[in-house]
């Protein structure tokens, strides 16, 4: 069995996978961070603070499993400069976990966990050709084009947003219109009480690259203008709808991919889902909304894939 742990900006994370036909999980542990209600995210040193707190109590139980890995997410993105310190809590405890049990330990990215999730819910964690993968999410918008094994994932940046991130888009809307932080699943249930498909809010895209500060300052004016909440949420999912859209088709019209795979929390909401995969004529696959947000299955699926080709040699 494989050990995984994610540190993330918002979620404490810890998961055990074994390894079978299904690579089924055996325990999935995770923890939104507070955030006090009208604000809109946490200081870094707050996060890690909740991290040290939430890991001491989801940590309990990994001894009763008979462990040969461990993986841990060490940054945000498999980049030489990437860097947050929460994910510093969770390498601390990772490489003493696998140094009191003399057992191997990996460390990936946060994005790399998050793919490796997505292909494996959509049956795809053998996959070696060429895919386009969206990563959306509170702290990533990001186009890429990956291609390799799962444990040796050759990833290139495409394109990304050049201002908000997509989650950052919805929980400044959800946060004006008085859900909790994060503002994605209360937003989520607003936008399926209206059966408006006005489009007003804009989608502005350049090629691979994104923006969602526009479109905020549209919904804002909005909601100033007095256009209800339930209303408000469904024109913002659709405006980042038609974002992903018109990146996709961009993106097809220079490479033919084998599939898109979105991944990330946004990438959980029902509207985007069914509404891309609608207008689409392209093989789109969402992860399973289970491992769309932060979670360290992708993490422990990450081990055990890095050990078995170990194994090999």
């Amino acid at each position: 069995m494989f050990l995984g742990i994610d540190t993330s900006a918002y979620t404490t994370s810890l998961a055990i996978v074994q390894s079978n036909d299904h690579n089924e999980v055996k325990l999935d542990l995770r923890k939104v961070l507070d955030v006090k209600l009208g604000k809109r995210g946490l200081r870094q040193s707050e996060a890690v603070f909740q991290h040290v707190k939430n890991l001491n109590e989801l940590a309990n139980d990994y001894r009763a499993y008979p462990l040969k890995a461990v993986a841990v997410s060490v940054k945000p993105k498999p980049h030489l400069n990437s860097y947050m310190p929460v994910f510093k809590v969770g390498q601390t405890v990772a490489n003493l976990m696998a140094k009191s049990l003399n057992i191997p330990l990996y460390e990936f990215s946060h994005q790399e966990g998050h793919i490796a999730a997505g292909l494996w819910s959509t049956k795809g964690l053998n996959n070696k050709s060429k895919i386009l993968v969206i990563h959306i999410s509170g702290g990533t918008s990001d186009i890429l084009e990956v291609s390799g094994a799962v444990n040796n994932m050759k990833i290139t940046d495409l394109g990304c947003s050049t201002d908000l991130h997509a989650g950052q888009f919805v929980d400044r809307v959800g946060v004006m219109l008085g859900a909790e932080f994060p503002a994605g699943k209360t937003m989520d249930l607003w936008s399926k009480q209206s059966s408006n498909f006005d489009e007003r809010l804009p989608s502005h895209v350049n090629k691979y690259n994104m923006s969602f500060s526009g479109p905020e300052s549209a919904a804002k004016r909005l909601f100033d203008n007095g256009v209800s909440k339930e209303s408000l949420s469904k024109m913002v999912f659709m405006s980042i709808s038609r974002t992903l859209e018109k990146v996709i088709r961009y993106a097809y019209s220079k490479t033919k991919y084998n599939k898109v795979l979105i991944v990330g929390g946004v990438a959980a909401n029902s509207f985007i889902r069914n509404d891309l995969v609608k207008r689409m004529p392209y093989n789109i696959c969402f992860c399973n909304t289970s491992y769309s947000s932060d979670n360290a299955v992708g993490t422990a699926l990450l081990a055990l894939k890095k050990y078995e080709k170990q194994e090999e040699v």
